[in-house]
C-alpha cells in the first residue's frame, strides 16, 4: 500500500500530505555547482595541511615548542605542560646538597699527575729535535743564508731563530699536553714545519733530504709517544670516572641525612651519625680507586704501584665542622698546617635533571652498540667531562640564577595575589613573565648545550658499523612526541583530504587540530597579550575558527565520493564486503530454517 493512501477500509481519500514527507529534505537538494565547490574547498584544506606537514618534514629543525609557548588564555596551562621543565624550575632549583667537588677535584689531579712517562716521552722527541736544530743551523748558508752577507742576513737571522724555537716548542706541547691528536696537529703545523717545506726544501731539494728525514722521523716519534700517553691517560681517566661516579652515588644516597643534619641547627660543631656514614662510605670509595690507579701506573713505575695518598683520613677524629663545612688538618709541601675540605653542605643547583639522563645513557649505549673495553672508558670519560661542566657553569651563574629564582618567588605570589583586572596590571604582569622566561632560557639552553656536546662526543666515539646501528639510545620526550605527531598527521590529513580518502575522519581530524589551535590562541579581548593589529581584529571567530568549520563542513558531507577516492572505496570493497556478510548472513538464517 502506498504510504500517501490510507487504507482501503477508510474511504477518506488521499492525505493531503505523506507520511514520509521531508520538505527540508525536498527543498535542499545540491546543485551542481554546490558539489564542485565543496570539492574545490576539500580539496584547498587538504593542499594547505599537506603543505605545512612537507614543510616540517623537509625542515628537521622544526619543533612545536614555539607553538606551546605562545598559547595564552585558560587553556595554555594545558599546553605548556607538554614541555617539560619549561620555566627551569626543576633545573634551576637551588635546595641544600652536599657539595664534595674539592675531593672531586683532588682526586682528579691525583690521576693526571702520577703519569711519570710524559717527561720520558718529551725527552725522547726533545733530544733529536736539538739535534736537527743544530745541523740545520749550521747548514744554512749552504742554502744561500749566510748571516755575513748583508743581502740574506735577515733571512737567516729569521730562519735560525725558528731552529732555535723547535725543541721549546715540542717540550711546551708534552707541558701542556691535553689530547694526543690536538698535539700532533699543531707540532706538524708548526712555523719550523713550514720553514723546512717552504723554504729549505726549493732552495736545495738534495741537501734538504736528511732534514727533512730527521723531520719525518721526529713527528713519527711525537705521534706514537703522544698515542702512548693518551691510552694511559684515558686509562686512568677512566678509572677516576668511574670511582666519582661510585662517590656521586654515595653522596647522593646519604647526603640526605647529612643535609638534615647540618640543617638541624645553625651551627653544628659535632660529627653526627650522618656525617660518619657518608665520610666512612667516601673513605672506601677513595681507597678502591687510589689502590685501582697504583695498578694502572704500574709500568710506567718499574713494575711496582705507585704509593698515593688519600684527600679523606681514615679516623673520624680527625674531622672537624665548622658551620656546614667538614674540614681536616693537614700540612702542605712547606711543612705549614692548612684546613683540607672534604665536602660542605651548601644550597645549591644539583643539577640531577641531567646527570641522571647522562648515567643512564651510558650503560645504555654500551649495550645498544657494544663498546670495547676502549671505548667504554672514552665514553665514561666523555660522561664525567659533561658532569665537571655542567658544574662549572653551575658555579659560574650560581648568584645569577639565585636572583632569578627570587624574583620567580616574588612574581609566584603576585599571581596567587590576583588584582590584575586593569591593562596595565596585566602588561606589567606579562612583560615580567615573559622577562624571567627569557633569563632561565638563556641558562637552560647553555645547560642543553653541554647535553648535547655529551651526546656529539658519545657518537664520536663509535665505528661506522656501530654507527649504522642507528642513533643514540636517548628515548622519546613529550615534546618529540608531539613533534612527530603534528607533522606526519597533518601529511596525512593533508593528503586524504586532496585525494578525498577517507575525507570524513580527515577533515575530523584535521577540525580537531584547528580547535587545538584556537584554544592556544582564542581572539576574547579580556586575554592578554592581544593578537597583534597586522592579523586584522577578531571576537572569537577569527580564521582559524573559519578553517575549523569549513573542516566539519566537509565531515558531514559526501565530498569525498563526488570527487576523491572514496567513490572507489565504497563502491569496490564497502559493497564487496556487504554483499558478501549479507550472503553469509543469508546462507545461515537458510541453515537454521
Amino acid at each position: 500500500m502506498p504510504l500517501d493512501e490510507t487504507p482501503r477500509d477508510y474511504e477518506r481519500g488521499p492525505r493531503r500530505f505523506p507520511l514520509s514527507y521531508n520538505k527540508f529534505k525536498t527543498c535542499c537538494q545540491l546543485g551542481t555547482a554546490t558539489i564542485v565547490l565543496l570539492v574545490v574547498l576539500r580539496m584547498c584544506l587538504g593542499f594547505h595541511f599537506l603543505y605545512e606537514g612537507v614543510w616540517k618534514i623537509t625542515h628537521p629543525e622544526f619543533s612545536a615548542e614555539m607553538f606551546l609557548l605562545q598559547a595564552k588564555g585558560p587553556a595554555a596551562p594545558l599546553f605548556h605542560a607538554f614541555i617539560p621543565d619549561l620555566e627551569g624550575r626543576t633545573r634551576l632549583k637551588i635546595e641544600p646538597m652536599v657539595n664534595h667537588e674539592e675531593t672531586l677535584t683532588v682526586w682528579r689531579e691525583k690521576c693526571v699527575g702520577l703519569d711519570r712517562g710524559l717527561r720520558r716521552a718529551r725527552d725522547v722527541v726533545r733530544k733529536p729535535a736539538e739535534k736537527l736544530r743544530d745541523d740545520l743551523k749550521a747548514a744554512l748558508p749552504d742554502f744561500g743564508f749566510n748571516e755575513e752577507d748583508e743581502d740574506s742576513k735577515k733571512e737567516h737571522d729569521k730562519l735560525a731563530k725558528i731552529c732555535n724555537s723547535l725543541p721549546g716548542a715540542i717540550v711546551s706541547r708534552f707541558n701542556a699536553f691535553d689530547d694526543g691528536e690536538a698535539a700532533t696537529q699543531v707540532l706538524i703545523t708548526g712555523d719550523f714545519n713550514d720553514m723546512l717545506h717552504g723554504v729549505i726544501v726549493p732552495a736545495d731539494p738534495e741537501r734538504a733530504k736528511p732534514f727533512v728525514d730527521a723531520w719525518n722521523k721526529i713527528k713519527k716519534d711525537a705521534v706514537e709517544q703522544f698515542a702512548a700517553v693518551d691510552a694511559r691517560r684515558l686509562k686512568a681517566l677512566g678509572i677516576y670516572s668511574k670511582y666519582a661516579n661510585r662517590l656521586d652515588a654515595a653522596v647522593a644516597q646519604k647526603g640526605p641525612a647529612v643535609v638534615a643534619a647540618a640543617t638541624a641547627e645553625e651551627t653544628r660543631d659535632e660529627v653526627s651519625e650522618a656525617h660518619k656514614k657518608l665520610l666512612g662510605s667516601m673513605k672506601q670509595i677513595e681507597n678502591e680507586y687510589l689502590a685501582a690507579l697504583g695498578e694502572a701506573y704500574k709500568e710506567e713505575n718499574k713494575g711496582e704501584a705507585p704509593k698515593v695518598g688519600g684527600h679523606i683520613p681514615g679516623d673520624m677524629g680527625k674531622y672537624e665542622i665548622s658551620g656546614r663545612v667538614v674540614t681536616y688538618k693537614s700540612k702542605d709541601k712547606n711543612g705549614n698546617v692548612v684546613d683540607r675540605e672534604v665536602f660542605r653542605v651548601e644550597d645549591n643547583i644539583t643539577g640531577e635533571w641531567y646527570t641522571d639522563t647522562w648515567n643512564d645513557l651510558l650503560p645504555a649505549t654500551v649495550k645498544k652498540y657494544g663498546l670495547d673495553e676502549v671505548q667504554t672508558a672514552q665514553a665514561a670519560v666523555a660522561t664525567r667531562a659533561a658532569k665537571d661542566a655542567l658544574r662549572g657553569y653551575i658555579f659560574e651563574n650560581y648568584e645569577d640564577i639565585e636572583m632569578h629564582n627570587g624574583s620567580r618567588k616574588r612574581h609566584d605570589e603576585h599571581l596567587a595575589g590576583g588584582n590584575r583586572g586593569s591593562e596595565f596590571q596585566k602588561k606589567r604582569t606579562y612583560d615580567e613573565g615573559m622577562k624571567l622566561r627569557k633569563e632561565a632560557t638563556g641558562w637552560l639552553k647553555e645547560m642543553d648545550a653541554i647535553g648535547s656536546a655529551h651526546e656529539e662526543a658519545l657518537w664520536g666515539i663509535l665505528t661506522d658499523e656501530q654507527k649504522a646501528k642507528g642513533g643514540l639510545p636517548t628515548g622519546f620526550s613529550m615534546l618529540d612526541l608531539i613533534n612527530f605527531a603534528v607533522t606526519y598527521g597533518l601529511t596525512a590529513i593533508g593528503i586524504c583530504l586532496l585525494i578525498g580518502l577517507c575525507t570524513r575522519p580527515a577533515a575530523i581530524g584535521g577540525g580537531l587540530f584547528m580547535f587545538s589551535v584556537i584554544l592556544t590562541q582564542p581572539g576574547w579581548p579580556t586575554i592578554y597579550p592581544h593578537a597583534p593589529p597586522v592579523v586584522g581584529h577578531s571576537l572569537l571567530i577569527n580564521k582559524d575558527f573559519i578553517e575549523m568549520v569549513a573542516l566539519f563542513l566537509i565531515s558531514t558531507t559526501a565530498v569525498g565520493r563526488w570527487g576523491g577516492l572514496d567513490y572507489f572505496a565504497e563502491n569496490w570493497f564497502c559493497q564487496k564486503c556487504c554483499g558478501f556478510l549479507n550472503k553469509k548472513e543469508e546462507t545461515t538464517d537458510a541453515e537454521t530454517k
